[in-house]
């Protein structure tokens, strides 16, 4: 069985939603040279940022850790309109505050 990449796997989403490193990473609350830390495999997302991660790009958590989506038909789009872009930094924005909550 062939080895996936979490961090393949990120760019790949990112790069079909149409974001940079850098829209990524301030959807994420981190910076440009973690996003490509990960994209490069030198390091990997923190364990309380996979839900999130997963739920921005529609992705399991399941399927983000392997490194590939379970159902090889699904199409993401390529081009989200400012809209969408703002509701999902809204609830990454939701979820990270939770997050942040019950840590603190």
């Amino acid at each position: 069985m062939e080895a996936k990449s979490i961090g393949k796997f990120i760019a790949t989403l990112r790069k079909a939603n149409g974001y940079t490193q850098a829209q990524l990473a301030e959807m994420l609350g981190v910076s440009n040279k973690t996003i490509s830390n990960w994209e490069n495999e030198v390091s990997y997302p923190d364990l309380s940022l996979i839900p999130v991660i997963a739920d921005m790009f529609n992705v399991t958590s399941d399927e983000l850790l392997r490194g590939e989506k379970n159902n090889k038909n699904v199409q993401v789009d390529n081009k989200p309109n400012e809209q969408y872009i703002e509701a999902k930094t809204n609830k990454i924005k939701d979820s990270l505050n939770t997050i942040l909550y019950f840590l603190y």
